[in-house]
């Protein structure tokens, strides 16, 4: 029930096909609640993912000096093109990674 983010029709007629639980009006409202909370998690957990993965992306270029040889301005605007952010915010997230 919570390993997919599907419908909460969906999952309301798996309870009540597959285990035999019986969907009354409160149940009802409870399931609804309750894939809505594991939607939330959901989006947490993949938001979370993509703000790591363009950390080590990050990360990767400013540690990368044969490609960018020690300009820091340079790795800013490439880390912004890159990850599609402004560049104030590819500067500071190049800074905290910049080895001088």
């Amino acid at each position: 029930m919570f390993s997919e983010p599907l419908p909460p029709a969906e999952k309301k007629k798996t309870l009540q096909d597959e285990f035999d639980i019986n969907m009354s009006r409160a149940f009802k409202t409870e399931v609804s609640e309750m894939c809505n909370l594991s939607q939330v998690v959901w989006e947490k957990s993949m938001e979370k993912g993509r703000e790591e993965g363009r950390e080590e992306g990050i990360q990767a270029l400013v540690l990368s000096p044969q490609k960018f040889p020690k300009d820091q301005a340079l790795v800013s605007k490439e880390v912004a093109e890159q990850f599609g952010l402004t560049l104030e915010v590819a500067a500071k997230s190049v800074q905290q990674y910049w080895k001088s």
